[in-house]
C-alpha cells in the first residue's frame, strides 16, 4: 500500500483521476481516497494538520507497518521557476529547528532539495530552501510507523518573489499538480519496487 497525504483538494483532485481512487467510507474530520494499493488523505494547511491526518490514515488502515508514504504538494523558493519539482533529501522545521536527512528512493526521477517547514507561508525567502507547511509534520509522523527509505516528500514550486504566495490560485495548484503526474506515478512505482524487494528479504 502506497499512502498519500496531500494538503488541499485542488492538489488531490488531479492525484483521485489519475489513480482512479474512490471516496473510502470513514468518519469525519479527513477525506480518503482509495483503490487496491493507493491510499490518499487530504489533511488541510499546516504541519500539525499533517501530522494528524498521517496518523489517522495509519490506524485507518489497521496500523500496518513499513507501508510506503509520499507527502505531495506545493512549496515556495527564491529563485527556482514555477513548476520545478524536487524530492526532499532533508527536512527542516523552522519553529524547533529540528532536521532530518530523508534516503531518497530514487537519484534519476528528478532533483532533490531541502524543504523546511514554516508556520505561516514565506514570503521572504531567505535561505535557499523549499518552503511549506506539512512537512515537517508528515516525516516526523510518518517516520513512527515506517523505514526511512519507505517515506518521500515530493514538492513542486508554485511561488517566489518574483509570483508571491499571494497569487496562488486553486486552478493553478490543481494545474502544477497534473504537469507532474508522470513524475508522481514514477515515484510511487519506486516505492512499490522498494516494498515489494523489502518483503522478499524478510521472508526469505
Amino acid at each position: 500500500m502506497i499512502n498519500l497525504v496531500v494538503a488541499l483538494p485542488a492538489e488531490a483532485k488531479p492525484i483521485i483521476q489519475h489513480f482512479d481512487l474512490e471516496k473510502a467510507n470513514n468518519p469525519e474530520p479527513f477525506q480518503i481516497y482509495q483503490n487496491g494499493n493507493f491510499s490518499l488523505i487530504i489533511s488541510g494547511v499546516g504541519k500539525m494538520a499533517a501530522s494528524f491526518a498521517t496518523a489517522y490514515l495509519y490506524v485507518f488502515l489497521g496500523k500496518k507497518p513499513n507501508q510506503a508514504w509520499l507527502n505531495i504538494g506545493i512549496a515556495g523558493h527564491r529563485r527556482y521557476s514555477i513548476g520545478e519539482s524536487f524530492l526532499a533529501h532533508q527536512m527542516i522545521d523552522r519553529e524547533t529547528s529540528r532536521t532530518w536527512n530523508l534516503p531518497l528512493v530514487s537519484q534519476s526521477l528528478c532533483p532533490s532539495e531541502t524543504v523546511c517547514t514554516v508556520e505561516q507561508a514565506e514570503e521572504l525567502y531567505t535561505e535557499s530552501y523549499l518552503y511549506d507547511m506539512e512537512g515537517s509534520g508528515f516525516y516526523a509522523t510518518a517516520r513512527r510507523f515506517s523505514i526511512a527509505e519507505c517515506i518521500q516528500c515530493f514538492k513542486i514550486v508554485s511561488d517566489n518573489p518574483n509570483f508571491p504566495c499571494k497569487k496562488i490560485t486553486a486552478s493553478m495548484v490543481e494545474k502544477l499538480i497534473r504537469s507532474k503526474l508522470d513524475t508522481i506515478e514514477a515515484i510511487t512505482n519506486e516505492l512499490d519496487e522498494f516494498i515489494s524487494h523489502q518483503s522478499k528479504v524478510v521472508l526469505r
